[in-house]
């Protein structure tokens, strides 16, 4: 069974509507609980069954470490006991919306990173997820090419950026997240500002590419990318209009483009209105598993994902050198990507 109890929390109280009694709608037939690296299956959690077996299949389903992810994601640890004044706890500590539906208990925490704009909760549109992962490449060539090595895939090609004379290919790693392999595109003339993701050093690039840094930066989204930005002046830097052929998004880019605390923060990005652009790729069955951080100083990384509110952060480890590693599923199995 599951009891909601804050992390050192103090629950406010807030007026909240009555949901008790809300129509559902349609849900999946059986509980899905996806854990691609603790990712949450199109970025909705969904929990539901009776009372009894909500709480038993939820504790089944989820090994030691997912609830961890899962505790992060929501400022709650799952113990025991979901009564209804526990739920309205969870209510008041996440913004989830919560349900009692007939004779059997049905949980939908909202915690949609797209659904945000429906204005479920301010705090959840100020939170940041996972959007993509970025191989900073000296050429396209070599970050085609370095896909291939590593996955035996052909990464599919994207597009250009005339704000930024950069290039990329996309490969689709689930229904909200995918790879992207960037590198400055010789053709474009050259920018009018500084190029993102630090391509304009194209020494360090190299450095970076010939020590096997090679996957060099993610990238979170949020609805609230003005109110993110505002709140840390400085450090992620300010947004500007982007596109790639009909496509469009805001992005924060530093004044000298550089990634954001040398890319162990994520530069962060508002889609607008417009859907996820990952369920337009082409799918080749890329998944991503498990997205990681090897830092010299874990506690002090993890301790700047809480702080910025990034609600899917790379699984973290002690290690000798900064650097990023995915852990990707592919039809001929599962590969690493550096």
């Amino acid at each position: 069974m599951i009891r909601a109890a804050a992390m050192g929390q103090r629950t406010k109280k807030r007026n909240r509507p009555n949901r008790t009694r809300k129509r559902l709608g349609r849900l999946p037939p059986t509980p899905e609980f996806l854990r691609f690296g603790g990712r949450f299956h199109q970025d909705i959690l969904i929990l539901h069954g009776t009372w009894e077996a909500a709480t038993l299949d939820v504790v089944a389903s989820f090994n030691g470490e997912d609830r961890k992810r899962l505790r992060d994601f929501i400022g709650t640890v799952l113990e025991s006991d979901l009564s209804p004044d526990e739920l309205k706890k969870l209510w008041d500590l996440t913004g989830s919306d919560w349900y009692l539906d007939g004779p059997g208990l049905r949980i939908t925490l909202a915690l949609a990173h797209d659904g945000l704009r429906k204005g479920l909760s301010r705090r959840e549109a100020r939170m940041l997820a996972l959007d993509h992962l970025a191989i900073v490449a000296p050429t396209l060539a070599e970050g085609i090419a370095h896909v291939r090595e590593s996955l035996d895939l052909d990464i599919p090609e994207g597009g250009r950026h005339r704000e930024m004379g950069t290039r990329n290919h996309l490969l689709r790693l689930g229904e909200a997240l995918f790879l992207e392999v960037i590198a400055v595109d010789p053709e474009a003339p050259a920018p009018d500002r500084p190029r993102w993701f630090g391509l304009d050093d194209a020494a360090a690039v190299r450095a970076d590419w010939e020590s096997g840094r090679r996957l060099r930066a993610f990238v979170a989204r949020t609805n609230d990318l003005d109110g993110v930005l505002g709140r840390r002046p400085g450090l992620f830097g300010s947004a500007l209009r982007m596109s790639r052929g009909a496509l469009s998004w805001r992005f924060a880019l530093r004044g000298d483009g550089a990634l954001p605390m040398d890319g162990l923060l994520p530069c962060l990005m508002d889609w607008d209105a417009a859907g996820h652009p990952a369920r337009a790729m082409p799918d080749l069955g890329a998944r991503l598993r498990v997205f990681r951080l090897d830092h010299p100083d874990p506690e002090g990384a993890a301790s700047l994902y809480r702080e910025i509110g990034l609600i899917d952060p790379p699984e973290i480890r002690e290690g000798p050198v900064f650097r990023y590693t995915a852990e990707i599923e592919t039809p001929s199995g599962p590969r690493t990507l550096a």
